[in-house]
């Protein structure tokens, strides 16, 4: 039976499946109003999701949970303020400041919900496909970090879903607007749906596309627009009826009158707003009712319109030197007219190009599946959006990836022990574009452990950072000495809060909870020296590499020592759908030529800055790795 390979757009507001064959695009799942990405609990507890989420959530907001995508990845302490605002479902911390959703007296974690949404979509699927699906090409925010597109890999592995690739939501839409045209042209793409903003540009030439530039904004969507509405009714509600309080169920019926009068206000001047009983009870019930103008949207949204406006400028000022031929302007939220409008006019163009705003990306994604089976002809270069750094004692960062970089990019350096018996080295690493670590957003802190005992300076580990072609991060750790692999992990927990010294005989506090551990998919370790894995790539392709789930250790940035093992404490968890799990791989290290040791090294816990440059060795290394796909 063939592996069939779909592609997914997983949506804010909705998730749509589509496959690619040569009769063209075929949808799996309703369109266009595709899979609500919505998880409800029923009257007896048991699980809901889709379209039967939808219609629970309408009679009892509070048992539910919807438009979690833009929350993927991201810290409690960053978002939870904004979540209680937004959204009727509460938010609470939980282990290593990751955020847990809670309905009713069930708590989940974020990968729980957007597992149960994407094993949803790959039951309708394989229901009009008649046949199991297994892999896939899932679409995320061009704007996501790594944190949060691990998130979306480790969600997909839940629901038994091997992915193929991530692909960024513009680029998909741009492979519609492009394939089998035999095109030369570069193109914009506007994507603004429920919950996120995504803008590239594209140089199409036949069928090579290559992203120039991309950006947008991970917390800018629909549901901003939504609540600028529902916060102006409210407001006049109240003063007319100065009531104390309002129901979690009166706020959802008011956020669902004003996503409504949106829309219509698309194709209408004026709409009446009513919401019965916003206040009160059943005999003294309060009313709302007014009307809303396309006027007073607008004057209502400026500032969200400006912010959209603002970070297509910031990408469009990147791609200056070849006119843009054409823009794609998609998701629901773009087709607000003064907003399509003011798109259009910032590329210079008078009209934008013929592109479905609801089905691209999926179809995007279809055709992307498509190629990497084999099946269609068809070459993509993405960038790299937000630079990766090391943080440097001081606090400040050395950039191992710049943003703009092509990828898959690699690069290399070479790290040693600072004192005899060191058992591991520690780094610490983070993303985004700032040159500070409180600027930027941490990913996580790599450990390189089993060190062999030897005094300080003696030990000196190769370590090879690769950014595969969709933007996961790759990191492979060799001994120089021996030529061994290295141990390597990743703790996403936050580096501990510096206290006050204690006497040696104060013990721990004993009611602490352990740390919650995540492992990052992607996270390998390579069998072979770096110089014989460009050599055996040209006869083996398809390398293998094996996962590994994290050791539980030491979590602070260039630790010395090593803590006890913790056993890692998992949130409250509901009876969820049983879904296949993706076996993880792992084989043997290899005996290998060592490496010379004829480098500059970094040694971990003084002050000396890391390398900017490489030596011309590595620089040979790197730039034949980068030839043979290594």
């Amino acid at each position: 039976m063939a592996n069939i390979a779909i592609g997914i757009d997983l949506g804010t507001t909705s998730a749509c499946a589509a496959e690619w064959s040569k009769d063209g695009v075929r949808f799996l799942s309703p369109v266009p109003e595709g899979i609500p990405s919505v998880l409800a609990l029923d009257e007896e507890g048991q699980l809901l999701i889709g379209e039967a989420a939808k219609r629970r959530l309408r009679d009892a907001p509070e048992a539910g949970i919807s438009t979690t995508k833009r929350l993927l990845g991201k810290k409690a302490n960053t978002v939870a303020d904004q979540v209680r605002q937004l959204f009727t479902y509460d938010v609470e911390d939980g282990e290593d400041d990751t955020l847990l959703l809670r309905i009713q007296d069930e708590v989940l974690t974020l990968q729980q919900v957007t597992a149960a949404i994407l094993g949803e979509v790959k039951r309708v699927a394989e229901s009009h496909l008649e046949e199991p699906v297994q892999q896939a090409v899932i679409t995320v925010p061009a704007y996501f970090n790594e944190r949060q597109r691990a998130a979306v890999e480790q969600a997909a592995q839940q629901a038994g879903l091997r992915v193929l690739s991530l692909l960024n939501e513009p680029t998909a839409a741009a492979l519609v607007y492009g394939h089998g045209k035999r095109l030369n042209e570069r193109v914009a793409v506007f994507d603004l749906g429920g919950g996120t903003l995504d803008i590239a540009v594209v140089d199409i030439q036949d069928n090579v596309f290559e992203v120039v530039a991309a950006g947008g904004d991970t917390f800018l969507g629909g549901v901003d627009f939504d609540e600028t509405i529902a916060q102006w009714a409210l407001a006049q509600f109240l003063e007319a009826h100065p009531v104390n309080t309002l129901t979690p169920f009166a706020i959802h019926r008011l956020r669902r009158v004003a996503e409504e009068a949106k829309i219509d206000l698309s194709e209408k001047e004026i709409v009446p707003l009513f919401v019965p009983i916003l206040a009160g009870g059943s005999d003294d019930g309060l009313d709302f009712n007014a009307d809303l103008s396309r006027e007073d949207l607008e004057a209502l949204t400026e500032d969200l319109v400006k912010q959209c406006i603002h970070r297509l400028n910031n990408v469009l000022s990147v791609a200056t030197d070849r006119p843009i031929s054409a823009i794609l302007v998609i998701g629901g939220q773009s087709q607000m007219p003064c907003l399509h409008t003011a798109v259009i006019s910032s590329v210079g163009l008078d009209s934008a190009a013929d592109a479905n705003p609801y089905t691209s990306v999926a179809s995007g994604a279809a055709i992307f599946a498509s190629s990497l089976a084999g099946d269609t002809d068809l070459d993509l270069t993405e960038r790299l959006n937000l630079g990766i750094s090391i943080a440097l004692p001081d606090g400040s960062l050395h950039r191992l990836f710049q943003a703009g970089d092509s990828l898959p990019s690699q690069c290399s350096k070479r790290f040693t022990t600072h004192e005899a018996g060191q058992e591991a080295i520690f780094l610490d690493l983070f993303q985004g574009n700032a040159d500070r670590t409180e600027d930027a957003e941490r990913l996580g802190n790599v450990r390189f452990g089993g060190l062999r005992d030897a005094p300080a300076g003696q030990v000196e580990l190769s370590v090879r950072f690769k950014l595969a072609k969709d933007g996961q991060l790759h990191i492979r750790a060799i001994e120089t000495s021996s030529g061994e692999r290295v141990e390597t992990s990743l703790d996403t927990r936050p580096p501990p809060t510096p206290t006050p010294e204690k006497s040696d005989d104060t013990a721990a506090d004993p009611s602490a909870p352990p740390p919650l551990r995540m492992a990052l998919p992607g996270l390998a370790d390579l069998q072979y020296t770096l110089e014989e894995e460009a050599l055996e790539s040209q006869t083996k392709p398809d390398e293998q590499t094996s996962e590994f789930t994290g050791k539980e250790t030491a979590p602070s940035a260039l630790a010395e020592e090593e803590s006890q093992p913790v056993e890692p404490q998992n949130p409250p968890q509901i009876q969820m759908p049983e879904l296949p799990q993706l076996s993880v791989f792992d084989t043997p290290a290899s005996q290998t030529t060592p490496i010379e040791n004829d480098k500059p090294v970094v040694q971990l816990g003084s002050n000396k800055p890391y390398p900017l440059h490489l030596s011309l060795r590595d620089w040979i290394r790197d730039f034949f790795g980068g030839l043979f796909g290594n």
